[in-house]
């Protein structure tokens, strides 16, 4: 999809871009005075581009693949109305990373992920809930576990591909 959208930019005048496509998947477990109270699952693909058209920049973004022509219609359109900014352009080459292929580099994707179950998810949610075992007084609490897997990849007309995955773990109560 992200060498599609740069081949189609190219085509349809841009003379340069720059592609991200991002892949986050969240899972979370709300509480409610110590009881579940909310569970979701939610997976957001996006894809978002840099274009440089005649001297000019702009970005754009979507999670729509469908129609995606139509979309580079408008956004080079788009981009020619702006005024030129002749210090906009994407990196030179040689400051680009070309090592970043499987997202893992730079550590920040956690294995564990894969292992995390429903129950997990739950348990882990509840265990920070104090309600009944607190203060005096406390009167209501909400609570919160979510976990997300984030992976891209980014391209560009200057050569280059990267991917980058990283895990997140969070509490709130």
């Amino acid at each position: 999809a992200a060498e599609r959208c740069m081949a189609l930019a190219l085509e349809k005048g841009a003379q340069k871009a720059r592609v991200y496509l991002t892949q986050v998947i969240t899972d979370s477990v709300g509480t409610l005075n110590g009881q579940i109270d909310k569970v979701s699952h939610s997976m957001d693909i996006s894809l978002s581009m840099s274009l440089f058209v005649d001297g000019r920049y702009g970005t754009f973004a979507t999670n729509r693949f469908e129609g995606l022509e139509s979309f580079l219609d408008r956004a080079i359109d788009t981009v020619k109305m702006l005024a030129p900014d002749k210090f906009r352009d994407l990196p030179d080459p040689g400051r680009t990373a070309r090592d970043a292929v499987t997202g893992r580099e730079l550590g920040l994707y956690d294995p564990g992920y894969e292992d995390i179950t429903a129950e997990m998810r739950i348990g882990r949610a509840l265990s920070a809930s104090i309600y009944g075992t607190g203060p005096e007084g406390l009167i209501s609490e909400e609570g919160m576990y979510s976990d997300s897997l984030q992976d891209s990849i980014t391209l560009d007309t200057n050569g280059l591909f990267c991917r980058h995955t990283e895990t997140s773990f969070d509490y709130s109560v």
